[in-house]
């Protein structure tokens, strides 16, 4: 976190702020980092199974632009989801509200 002094010229007169800014690193995995779900087949045909040593709750499927192509709630510790209506691509999956894992689609 880095806090900076602005300073804006508004008609004639110049005025000072503050900002205040949190770099946060995404898409970093840190070194020693065991994923707590696990994701198979990958490159997926038709479904994929999503397992988890805890209660699944939510899982979305997002496309490379951001769009999600599928969302459903659970209350387990196994989801099968099937993938035949996803076209060829790339995907990622969002585990209760975490990214987790790309997936290919074949």
């Amino acid at each position: 976190t880095t806090t900076y002094i602005v300073s804006m010229l508004l008609c004639g007169a110049t005025t000072y702020d503050t900002v205040t800014v949190t770099v946060v690193p995404v898409g970093i995995t840190p070194f020693g980092y065991k994923p707590h779900y696990t994701v198979y087949p990958n490159p997926v045909k038709n479904e994929v199974t999503i397992t988890a040593p805890f209660t699944i709750e939510s899982v979305e499927i997002v496309n490379l632009l951001g769009q999600t192509v599928f969302s459903n709630s659970y209350k387990t510790k196994s989801v099968t989801i099937s993938t035949n209506n996803l076209s060829s691509g790339i995907y990622f999956f969002k585990v209760n509200k975490e990214f987790v894992q790309k997936m290919v689609k074949e």
